[in-house]
């Protein structure tokens, strides 16, 4: 009964980041027609250190992208050898996925925006 309500919910955080978020490296390109309920927003920041210490100072939860570059694993080395995979690399190093959940106010979203985009 609440799955509308929370996808609903989620797609308008989803756009509302979008929209006050300047500085994220990630183009994250959306068809008006797109509908996205993620879980999280995906964030890469040159500067995610920082940004994630304040937004903690701030009570507030974030994740790492995860996964890492499959170049490094030890699966990948031990069949092709370490490979450089440029763009895995960025997203290892500087990703973070901040909170998209239904409970959610434009006030907070907006706090958060505001911290990502100090940086």
């Amino acid at each position: 009964d609440k799955l509308e309500q929370i996808k609903t919910v989620r797609n308008e955080n989803f756009l509302l980041y979008r929209k006050f978020i300047k500085n994220n490296r990630l183009d994250l390109r959306v068809d008006k027609e797109d509908f996205i309920s993620n879980f999280a927003y995906p964030l890469v920041h040159e500067r995610r250190a920082e940004i994630v210490k304040e937004l903690q100072e701030n009570n507030i939860e974030i994740r790492p992208i995860i996964a890492g570059s499959m170049g490094k694993k030890p699966f990948w080395i031990k069949e092709y050898g370490e490979t450089i995979l440029p763009n895995a690399e960025i997203i290892d190093n500087f990703g973070i996925y901040i909170p998209n959940h239904h409970e959610l106010k434009r006030a907070d979203i907006e706090l958060i925006s505001y911290i990502v985009n100090k940086y």
